[in-house]
């Protein structure tokens, strides 16, 4: 489990290698003050990002997570956040 704090407008990155079986999986949580508490999002899975981004890269919303679209050339595919507690 990795923790890493960041402040506002602040960036991470990090590089890994996809399984085989295709369940590869990356989450990460959200807090802000007032944001209402934790949120989370599967910020990498396998089944629906490995053919879409070669370097998935995201900018989060208080109502959504959302990936840079290579086409558009924005941050404009956005998600739900999950809606079960981590």
């Amino acid at each position: 489990l990795l923790v890493k704090v960041l402040g506002y407008n602040q960036g991470f990155g990090f590089q890994f290698r996809a399984n085989i079986f295709f369940t590869t999986r990356f989450f990460c949580s959200f807090e802000w003050p007032g944001g209402g508490g934790i949120h989370w999002f599967d910020i990498y899975k396998q089944n629906r990002d490995y053919s879409i981004c070669k370097n998935c890269e995201w900018i989060v919303k208080s109502l959504s997570p959302c990936r840079f679209n290579d086409e558009t050339k924005a941050y404009d595919v956005c998600y739900e956040w999950n809606k079960s507690k981590v």
